[in-house]
């Protein structure tokens, strides 16, 4: 049997048969969630820096690739917009919020902030924060002790030990003054 002839039996058998129609459908269902799946783009957007009463605020909405990274998405390091405001103003980050989205990330991941040093200016105070169904309040450490953290560079939003597929969140930093 050639190619024509195989397509003209396929086509034929799912024509007048509700059953191959069923099956047909699920298959090409099968199909398109399979490849989105397995090709799902992480993005992360960043707002641009807002003041309010004294308190700035910069807010990341991130959702993870397929292996539940964020290691490629170019949203994820400070913007050059946001550095210069943050450093001309004299800006200390105070503290971060995270939120679980839609598609709750895996319970207890890390968030890190590293600069261009390769220092976390959380101070590994974002271990175990991302989690599955609350929301938490993040403290920059120095040590033990909560400090503001004086922003001298740019720096990039990390994760680790997430692994939902396409799970998303949001961080929101917030900043003050000396």
């Amino acid at each position: 049997m050639g190619t024509s002839s195989t397509l003209f039996y396929f086509k034929n058998s799912i024509k007048g048969d509700p059953e191959m129609k069923k099956l047909f459908l699920m298959a090409w269902l099968l199909v398109l969630f399979i490849t989105q799946n397995l090709f799902a783009v992480e993005t992360v957007t960043q707002s641009a820096f807002e003041e309010y009463n004294g308190v700035g605020t910069i807010t990341f909405s991130c959702t993870c690739a397929a292996d539940g990274s964020l290691a490629t998405a170019t949203g994820r390091v400070l913007s050059a917009d946001n550095l210069a405001i943050l450093q001309d103003g004299g800006w200390y980050l105070y503290k971060a919020h995270v939120n679980h989205g839609g598609t709750a990330p895996t319970d207890n991941s890390d968030i890190t902030l590293v600069d261009g040093d390769g220092v976390d200016i959380l101070g590994s105070a974002g271990t175990d924060s991302l989690d599955a169904a609350g929301h938490n309040e993040i403290f920059p450490l120095n040590g033990t002790t909560i400090v503001k953290q004086p922003i001298i560079s740019t720096f990039t939003l990390t994760l680790a030990n997430q692994n939902v597929n396409s799970a998303t969140f949001s961080l929101t930093l917030y900043f003050v003054k000396d």
